[in-house]
């Protein structure tokens, strides 16, 4: 929610639509759910996903996110995020 400067109701909604379009799987612990980015098996969204890790890291704003995650991350716990 800090990285992406987004309400939780906001997040919450969309980690849900990308669940129900098996673009996401998520498990729940507690009143907590972790997401993960799912393995297509759809030959269209594989070809989606390659695309999508090809290009975002060109977009200054997808930089931008990655880095305020990773500062967020840095104060919680030791992290990599090359």
């Amino acid at each position: 929610m800090e990285a992406l400067r987004l309400p939780q109701s906001t997040i919450s909604r969309h980690m849900s639509s990308l669940k129900h379009a098996e673009w996401a799987t998520a498990r729940r612990s507690g009143k907590w759910i972790y997401y993960r980015l799912a393995l297509p098996e759809n030959p269209l969204q594989q070809g989606v996903l390659k695309l999508l890790q090809a290009e975002l890291p060109s977009l200054p704003m997808a930089e931008e996110d990655k880095q305020r995650l990773c500062n967020h991350l840095a104060t919680k716990q030791p992290v990599n995020c090359a």
